[in-house]
């Protein structure tokens, strides 16, 4: 998946309209060190922390000058952790995770600018977190784990319950896996701002992590 929407930003090139940039002020790229996230679990798992091979990010749609285009932001500045113990996959689980929402990057400065102003507000909410809450139908094919993760996921001050279909595999030292949701942008505030050339953004949000995990 990390393939198809990596490309997807590259495929992007384009601009907003011109005139949209006094619409949007503040919300520089981020430069501060990253936070930590405590160890997840109980005794006998083992912790993995997310490396900076881990990227998260958003796919939504809209109507660009009168086509439909489709818009993916990709944050590569994500931290987690992942605990389990490597002879019991099931007991697999996973940790708050927090995504710098300063360091999307859309393929376009004008509309990175906009996620980090008014859309945002990133000065005030530089983080988007999920908190977990439990696990459910998890199963343990021979190839990894698959589970549905639910918990808490807080966008600019705002948080709503989500549930996320995850994959998880051990590749020596490493987890690696992915997590994918769907939601809707109005049930956390998110509004976007009226741009010339940009029409019907979509309400439904396709969100997705696409992570690598060191045992520590």
């Amino acid at each position: 998946m990390r393939r198809i929407l990596v490309g997807a930003v590259v495929a992007l090139g384009v601009a907003l309209g011109g005139g949209a940039l006094g619409l949007f002020g503040g919300g520089g790229e981020s430069s501060s060190p990253a936070p930590t996230v405590a160890p997840v679990g109980g005794d006998g798992l083992v912790q993995f922390v997310f490396t900076a091979e881990t990227v998260a990010g958003f796919v939504v749609t809209e109507e660009l000058r009168g086509s439909p285009n489709v818009v993916v932001g990709i944050s590569d500045r994500v931290v987690g952790r992942v605990a389990v113990d490597p002879s019991d996959p099931a007991s697999v689980r996973l940790g708050e995770i927090l995504v710098d929402a300063r360091a999307f990057d859309t393929g376009s400065g004008l509309r990175d600018r906009a996620l980090r102003g008014l859309i945002l507000e990133t000065d005030a909410f530089p983080f988007i977190v999920f908190t977990p809450t439990r696990v459910e139908e998890l199963e343990t094919p021979a190839e990894g784990v698959t589970a549905t993760v639910v918990g808490d996921l807080t966008v600019r001050g705002v948080t709503r319950p989500v549930s996320f279909a995850v994959t998880v595999a051990l590749e020596g030292d490493r987890l690696v896996g992915s997590a994918e949701a769907t939601v809707s942008r109005s049930d956390f505030g998110v509004e976007i701002p009226s741009v010339r050339g940009v029409a019907n953004v979509t309400d439904t949000v396709e969100l997705f992590i696409e992570f690598v995990a060191r045992r520590t």
